[in-house]
């Protein structure tokens, strides 16, 4: 059965002289387990409006697209999709805060993202 882990995290972490550094805080904000499928699989929640990078790790080589998870349909993935290697982790930036340009009362509605994955050959 292969498997791809997903884990949500709000930021990363920081040094000392507060620059962004690509580690990850623990523990993630949430975990899932996906099983994976040729049909493509949707994760079954989108990422927590908190959610700014997830870590993806596969046992499995697939292919993923993340966008907005109410648009995300199986067909939305093919092998050509963006590709993960087995045992490969991957960390990625997730969009899902609105863009506000400053110094503007106007509020945008928060647009909650997701993945949909595929076993790829």
């Amino acid at each position: 059965m292969a498997i791809l882990h997903v884990a949500e995290f709000p930021g990363l972490g920081r040094a000392d002289q507060s620059d962004s550094i690509t580690v990850l805080p623990v523990p993630p904000t949430v975990e899932q387990q996906v099983i994976v499928s040729a049909s493509g699989v949707i994760i079954s929640n989108p990422f927590q409006p908190s959610t700014k990078f997830v870590e993806l790790c596969t046992d499995t080589t697939c292919s993923i697209v993340f966008g907005v998870f109410n648009t995300l349909t199986t067909a939305t993935v093919t092998t050509g999709s963006g590709r993960l290697n087995a045992n490969e982790r991957l960390i990625r930036a997730v969009p899902n805060q609105s863009q506000i340009p400053s110094g503007s009362n106007y509020q945008v509605p928060p647009v909650q993202y997701g993945l949909v994955v595929i076993i790829s050959t």
